[in-house]
């Protein structure tokens, strides 16, 4: 915290017990209906407060979901083969690309996919709304963390997706997501960004070779 705000991405220190709270929360609704308002009011002042030219110059200005436009009108010949849909679905993505959106208009989202939504939604997530942020930058604190991941996997010369695995194996009795990431860092230099880990665990289950079970993860026995 600094006289100008706090960051958002920056690790909070002290004791993190998240399920210990939620314990505390349900047998005291005076508590929970506190941290309640805090929370709603940090969010109604970061969605409200915070406008375009706050932002510019480090966040992007469109989400990675719903692809562009070419990469759907590739694609669509091989899902359907008749030419009247697929014509009125090329209007409605020119109609949607071309929506022109004021400065005003544009508010913060949270677009980044987390674990918890992999795990709900069977690895899949995106939205139907018009995405709006800022211009795009040059260069931004997520693309920097991206670039230190892939360098320390290169220089390791171990895929993210391998030492995910290898973080899960070496602990026979489960691990948490922020064990693996722990692990990770610990054992293989690895710095990575929780949504990617998600990511990653998430593949490894849809291909059967780990599972969940009470937000720990397990090595299944045919993997």
């Amino acid at each position: 915290m600094s006289n100008s705000g706090f960051d958002l991405r920056r690790m909070v220190p002290g004791r993190c017990d998240p399920w210990g709270l939620y314990r505390r929360c349900q047998a005291d609704s005076g508590l929970a209906q506190k941290i309640g308002r805090s929370i709603g009011q940090i969010l109604a002042e970061q969605h409200t407060q915070i406008v375009e030219t706050d932002v510019a110059g480090w966040l992007p200005q469109q989400e990675p979901w719903p692809e562009a436009g070419t990469w759907i009108r590739e694609r669509l010949p091989r899902v359907v083969a008749d030419h009247g849909p697929i014509r009125g679905l090329g209007e409605v993505i020119d109609r949607y690309e071309g929506m022109p959106v004021a400065a005003r208009d544009r508010a913060l989202v949270h677009g980044e996919i987390a674990e918890r939504v992999l795990a709900r939604f069977g690895g899949k997530a995106g939205t139907t709304e018009k995405r709006r942020r800022a211009p795009r930058a040059k260069s931004t604190p997520a693309a920097g963390e991206e670039r230190k991941a892939r360098g320390n996997q290169q220089a390791l010369g171990m895929s993210l997706s391998d030492a995910t695995f290898k973080a899960v194996q070496a602990h026979g009795d489960g691990v948490t997501a922020s064990e693996v990431l722990n692990y990770l860092s610990r054992e293989f230099r690895m710095t990575i960004r929780p949504n990617h880990l998600g990511m990653a665990l998430q593949r490894h289950r849809r291909a059967g070779q780990l599972e969940n079970r009470n937000q720990r993860w397990y090595v299944l026995l045919s993997a």
